[in-house]
């Protein structure tokens, strides 16, 4: 496997999940308060969480259908790990595709793999975010980002 997948369908638009993936306040409503979001291929997206951080080179925004963007920076220091920057060179991809009543998303990191000293945690948060934070956000407004704290799901 050279990439981590997850796939979830989010009763809304296509153009109301690309909002969500592509400007600040989604961003901020999914994800972290922390973010830089510009709009233009080639720009720097940078989101933060407390110390942590990354920063993506944005390669391809096709308005509705698919987002892509490329960890250039990373900083992850999560209790645990030894390796901060295992990110860089992996690449996040979205896909939106039209269905009966919303859209399936596909999502796709490229590069993390069951290798890295990080999967065990973010084969976690992916879903998470993706899964219930992105998709409450989305279908009724309000979702789960990070706040300078681990979300209460995984305190268990």
């Amino acid at each position: 496997m050279n990439s981590f997948r997850y796939e979830t369908k989010i009763a809304k638009s296509p153009a109301d999940v690309y909002a969500a993936l592509t400007t600040k306040s989604g961003i901020q409503g999914w994800w972290t308060p922390d973010c830089d979001v510009p709009s233009q291929i080639g720009d720097l997206l940078n989101v933060r969480f407390g110390e942590m951080f990354h920063t993506y080179k944005i390669e391809s925004l096709l308005p509705y259908e698919e987002v892509y963007w490329n960890c250039v920076e990373h900083f992850h220091n999560m209790p645990g790990l030894t390796i901060f920057d295992e990110w860089v060179g992996t690449r996040l991809s979205f896909k939106l595709s039209a269905v009966e009543n919303g859209t399936q998303l596909l999502f796709e990191h490229e590069g993390l793999t069951e290798q890295l000293e990080c999967y065990p945690h973010c084969s976690e948060r992916w879903p998470f975010f993706l899964g219930v934070s992105l998709k409450e956000y989305v279908e009724i407004g309000t979702g789960r980002p990070y706040i300078d704290q681990e979300p209460a799901e995984f305190d268990t």
